[in-house]
């Protein structure tokens, strides 16, 4: 539940976000990618910068905040779903 409820203010928060299904999926695959980070260990700041890269500062703050207050055991593919899902919906 909390994972939805960030994921569609997120994802409805501004201007980084896709437009398109090929954007969203884009932008889940780099949301994985962090997921996958922080799941081996990852430095919060090596997240963030990574992030940052991709996505802007902005985008990339609030992701990396995010990501690093999940458990452990949501640390898996369901989050790039969600995060496409929510995407596609807007």
């Amino acid at each position: 539940m909390r994972l939805t409820i960030f994921l569609t203010l997120f994802v409805a928060a501004g201007p980084a976000f896709a437009q398109n299904k090929a954007d969203c999926e884009k932008q889940a695959e780099i949301v994985m990618s962090a997921v996958e980070g922080r799941a081996d260990g990852q430095s919060k700041r090596k997240t963030r910068s990574a992030l940052t890269d991709a996505l802007g500062k902005d985008a990339a703050k609030a992701l990396s905040d995010w990501i690093y207050t999940l458990e452990p055991d949501q640390l898996t593919d369901a989050v790039g779903v969600a995060y496409q899902a929510q995407c596609e919906a807007l």
